[in-house]
């Protein structure tokens, strides 16, 4: 959260080295400490709340799907921080149908993919209800999500991510979806417009 030495953290915060190396460590912790952590790095500028202190997989998953349903093609803004430099999203889908199917390696393929993505889908933000599937290492999660083509909506659509990790952050998302349903709706929908 802040570029201070355990030493400085331990003076601003009345806690020792022992349990300062501890919480960097990921030891378990009260939450009365973490919450007299939180006061110690809230002093300089801003509120720092617990749950910025604390990570898990789930909730970098989250906070990725948040900042997706809620931001669009400037979801990288708010999430950016949470991918590796490397980080890889693949889109299983046949590229003749869907332009931005296939591999978007980095942040600038990211955010690549998300202008492809929303030059041609327009969505509704705030809609999705995801759940999810905590394994090793992995995040899976599964949701409805639904967008507008060419100015119509699509049917709803079930949306499965597949989160890889590396030292707690995103190495790797896999999306797979229906692709038949999505590219016979972008197909309905082009040849009803073609016609009006």
């Amino acid at each position: 959260v802040r570029a201070w030495t355990q030493e400085e953290l331990s003076r601003r915060s009345g806690y020792s080295i022992r349990v300062i190396r501890k919480a960097e460590s990921g030891g378990t912790l009260r939450i009365a400490t973490l919450q007299h952590l939180c006061e110690a790095f809230s002093q300089e500028r801003g509120t720092v709340k617990v749950e910025h202190l604390t990570c898990s997989l789930l909730s970098i998953a989250k906070e990725f799907l948040t900042a997706y349903d809620l931001h669009g093609v400037r979801m990288l803004d708010y999430c950016g921080h949470l991918l590796t430099d490397d980080f890889c999203y693949h889109i299983h889908a046949d590229t003749t149908v869907f332009p931005y199917a296939g591999r978007w390696v980095g942040k600038d393929g990211m955010q690549e993919f998300l202008n492809k993505f929303h030059h041609m889908f327009q969505r509704r933000p705030g809609i999705l209800k995801p759940t999810f599937l905590e394994g090793e290492n992995r995040i899976h999660a599964r949701f409805l999500d639904q967008a507008f083509y060419k100015g119509e909506e699509t049917p709803p659509i079930y949306i499965n991510l597949h989160f890889q990790f590396r030292n707690s952050l995103i190495c790797h998302l896999d999306n797979e979806f229906d692709s038949d349903l999505a590219s016979n709706s972008i197909q309905s929908i082009s040849e009803r417009v073609a016609k009006a």
